[in-house]
């Protein structure tokens, strides 16, 4: 915007600079200032309603795992999300997590995704995307492509120890950090590759 201000008998031309906050970007999220209300609560489980099943190889969106998410007392905001990839290869040889890609975290009945795509690395995957957890319970799975390196019959299974790897979780009323349940090793059930 540009105004003209007399001064002195002469016009000036002023320029006015507008200053625009941009707002947080993919991957983080800044919480409200803390207030003094209970904190909400959160907690992992293993969802059985996704059973051990073979996925097909060099085929996208496979399951590899699946969660339910337990909210209590107010929605939850969770900053990073870490997962365990476990691989037991059938015939012996070094297949890790690197073989596995194209890594989402959706919702299981209707699978937007809530965080990815990434690759994963040698044991884990790791997602930086903000989620938003409502109260109740949400229940999540983990897809990905098997890459052409894995072999019929390698098992992969997913865990994670919410306490350690869900971390920068805060409550979106209170803005209060909160430790993510439980301190133990969660364990999705674990899926079969097979080669179409």
């Amino acid at each position: 915007m540009k105004n003209l201000l007399q001064a002195s008998g002469a016009w000036v031309l002023v320029a006015v600079v507008s200053l625009v906050l941009v707002g947080a970007s993919r991957g983080f999220a800044a919480p409200p200032p803390p207030s003094s209300g209970p904190a909400g609560f959160i907690s992992i489980e293993k969802d059985p309603s996704v059973p051990a099943q073979n996925i097909g190889i060099n085929v996208a969106d496979q399951p590899i795992g699946a969660f339910v998410v337990i909210v209590r007392g107010e929605p939850v905001t969770v900053q990073k999300m870490v997962f365990n990839l476990d691989l037991i290869n059938s015939n012996g040889d070094s297949d890790d997590g690197t073989s596995i890609d194209q890594i989402k975290m959706v919702y299981t009945n209707g699978g937007q995704v809530l965080a990815g795509p990434v690759d994963g690395t040698a044991t884990s995957v790791i997602f930086t995307d903000a989620v938003t957890f409502p109260i109740g319970k949400t229940h999540i799975k983990l897809v990905a492509k098997l890459d052409t390196s894995m072999d019929s019959n390698d098992i992969i299974t997913v865990t994670t120890t919410p306490s350690s790897d869900w971390k920068r979780a805060y409550g979106v009323q209170t803005g209060q950090f909160i430790l993510v349940n439980p301190s133990l090793l969660v364990v999705s059930n674990m899926m079969v590759a097979k080669k179409p």
